[in-house]
């Protein structure tokens, strides 16, 4: 018999709750699960509760400090523990700093944002596009969105390839992000004028068919 079996439920809980204190939350939850320990998967809860408390709290608290001078918010971005909520304040300072001419700051702000979301890199990757072009350097946003494939990655790609005075690829970079969106977008006009701008041609609207 395995000495788990000989162990009450108090006990085995006890036990697991110990083990998954030195171990990790990640091991918590499958250790839980597989002995049946009830009371560290109490504690497990319990610790993802005040986590994800401590989490806001600090992402609120930086929110705070980018407001009032982003010069001095580096430390309170550092104290977010989860990736995710620290991107999102990474984020936010960059565009308090763009805002603030900080344009160096802001592009070396956007360069150290790495997720496992695609959706957060897509949207620093956007940013970070068309604050090299700004910049003056057109080719290096080129590189960073040629592998992309949102309307949004698209059009600032366009801008890209037209700052770079390659007319011809804006166009039809243009028109690809035109191609993924819905007529009823209201980025659809700011691409179209784009487009024209570069001396393409938007494709005629479908008609709205009434019943």
């Amino acid at each position: 018999m395995a000495i788990d079996e000989l162990l009450d439920e108090h006990e085995q809980g006890r036990l697991v709750q110990n083990w998954l204190r030195k171990n990790g939350p990640a091991i918590a939850l499958g250790l839980a699960v597989g002995l049946g320990g009830l009371a560290a998967w109490s504690w497990y809860q319990g610790h993802q509760v005040d986590k994800s408390k401590t989490d806001a709290n600090n992402y609120s608290q930086a929110l705070t400090a980018i407001d009032a001078d982003p010069k001095t918010a580096d430390a309170k971005i550092a104290a977010i523990d989860t990736l995710a909520y620290r991107n999102l304040a990474k984020l936010h300072l960059a565009k308090a700093q763009a805002s603030s001419e900080n344009v160096a700051g802001a592009i070396a702000t956007l360069k150290s944002i790495t997720s496992k979301d695609p959706e957060i890199n897509e949207l620093a990757a956007v940013r970070l596009g068309r604050l090299e072009i700004d910049n003056g350097k057109p080719k290096d946003a080129i590189a960073l969105l040629k592998s992309k494939s949102t309307p949004e990655a698209l059009e600032v790609l366009g801008d890209a390839y037209f700052a770079d005075k390659q007319v011809d690829t804006a166009q039809k970079t243009y028109q690809q992000a035109l191609a993924k969106l819905d007529a009823a977008s209201a980025q659809r006009p700011i691409v179209e004028l784009k487009l024209t701008e570069a001396g393409g041609t938007p494709a005629a609207k479908p008609e709205v068919k009434t019943q």
